[in-house]
């Protein structure tokens, strides 16, 4: 894949707030799927408007096909016609049918329409009025209003965003299709993280406007860089590198202590060579699974799963998967 997107050295700050973004590199290669992820103000939605060009870097370029992306400071209109930003707000114009408001924009022939609607899950929503629509469902059709303009990128800010999950899933499965139907890069920023692990090629880490961690979305999980990479994927346990008997076990370490995954444990009801012994201090349903919070005889409290309830102060013992 050729290179589609590049980002020199951009930096953004405010005036109210220092450095938003700080000197970030970055390429992205055509038709990849990009996550970004990170806390509430890490700058990882201003990182996606600058790189469509509606937010002027203080410093540095982005460069789309290797022409530069100008700002709204550089042109009167901002953005770029091959790049397409949706936010998480889908408003639509009010008195006029869903069809209506897509036919506005439409030099496709019938059946590039009909491929984007069905793409989208609209079809039954041709005849609608717009302000009939249910939040996710607008989401549905303002991407269908984006793809009938043929953009060779797509910037989603927080898609799934104050979504219920039935109407979550349906807007997943319309990224999935798209990803794999339409020759379109995607850079999608998301607060929950997991949303993007079986979605995304890579996963870009933003922590005080710079990119902590690049990399592909298991890499991410399993290897994170430090505990906040680690943290915002999910449960984790952090042990003494003498907790268990590492022989032939590769064991991913940060700050010289042991990254463990809840899923790498299995729970026993006696003690087995080379495990250790717990307290089970919490048990909460989680539908496929029992989330295990157990605490060892050097006060450790560590994160496990297991396939049954288990009752307070039980005594376990845990060894590695």
């Amino acid at each position: 894949m050729e290179n589609q997107l590049e980002l020199k050295s951009i930096s953004k700050s405010y005036q109210s707030e220092a450095g938003a973004l700080d000197s970030l590199h970055l390429i992205v290669k055509s038709n990849s799927k990009i996550g970004i992820v990170g806390e509430t103000g890490s700058g990882k939605a201003t990182l996606l408007k600058v790189i469509g060009g509606l937010e002027q870097p203080s410093s540095g370029k982005v460069l789309f096909e290797g022409v530069p992306v100008d700002g709204p400071d550089m042109k009167l209109i901002p953005g770029h016609k091959d790049i397409i930003y949706l936010s998480q707000y889908s408003e639509l114009p009010n008195f006029i049918s869903v069809e209506q408001h897509l036919d506005n924009s439409y030099h496709l022939n019938e059946a590039e329409a009909q491929a984007i609607n069905e793409a989208c899950k609209i079809t039954h929503l041709l005849q609608k009025d717009t302000r009939e629509l249910s939040g996710g469902e607008k989401q549905r059709v303002s991407f269908a209003k984006a793809l009938t303009e043929t953009p060779k990128v797509l910037l989603l800010d927080e898609p799934f965003s104050n979504l219920d999950l039935i109407h979550k899933k349906a807007l997943k499965e319309v990224v999935d299709t798209i990803s794999h139907n339409f020759d379109t890069t995607i850079l999608m920023v998301t607060h929950d993280a997991r949303d993007v692990l079986s979605w995304a090629d890579e996963i870009i880490v933003v922590k005080n406007g710079t990119i902590v961690q690049h990399d592909r979305p298991q890499v991410v999980y399993r290897k994170p860089v430090n505990e906040y990479v680690a943290g915002l994927f999910g449960e984790y346990s952090l042990l003494p590198e003498k907790t268990f008997d590492l022989k032939g076990i590769e064991i991913h370490m940060i700050k010289d202590q042991l990254f463990f995954r809840p899923e790498a444990f299995t729970l026993n009801q006696k003690n087995t060579l080379g495990s250790l012994e717990c307290i089970v201090v919490n048990c909460a349903f989680m539908g496929a699974f029992y989330s295990i919070n157990l605490k060892t005889t050097f006060d450790f409290i560590i994160y496990a799963h297991s396939d049954r309830p288990l009752d307070l102060n039980t005594r376990v013992w845990l060894s590695l998967v």
